[in-house]
């Protein structure tokens, strides 16, 4: 665009920012970093209340929900708190 064009307060901003790159560049990226945080934090905590699984007794689960789930599972076979096939198939069998 012609500078022409410009009225006296567009063409003072172009001037200033023209006069600090630096600074413009550095306020200009410090913005979009914190558009893209902010950005970044929503959909993380969206993702989190998504609906990712559903129990056997069909409630959902999000997906903190199903992974603290899958962490609790881990630590229980970690301890040694597991049941072997035979055992599952032996409980099965008086159900």
């Amino acid at each position: 665009m012609p500078t022409t064009t410009l009225n006296k307060s567009e063409k003072r901003i172009i001037d200033w920012t023209n006069s600090r790159p630096e600074e413009v560049t550095l306020e200009y990226r410090n913005e979009m970093q914190t558009a893209e945080n902010s950005s970044f934090v929503c959909f993380e905590d969206y993702k989190k209340n998504m609906i990712v699984a559903y129990t056997t007794a069909g409630m959902p689960l999000t997906q903190k929900q199903y992974i603290e789930k899958i962490e609790k599972a881990m630590e229980e076979a970690d301890k040694g708190e597991l049941i072997t096939d035979e055992d599952l198939e032996k409980e099965i069998a008086t159900w």
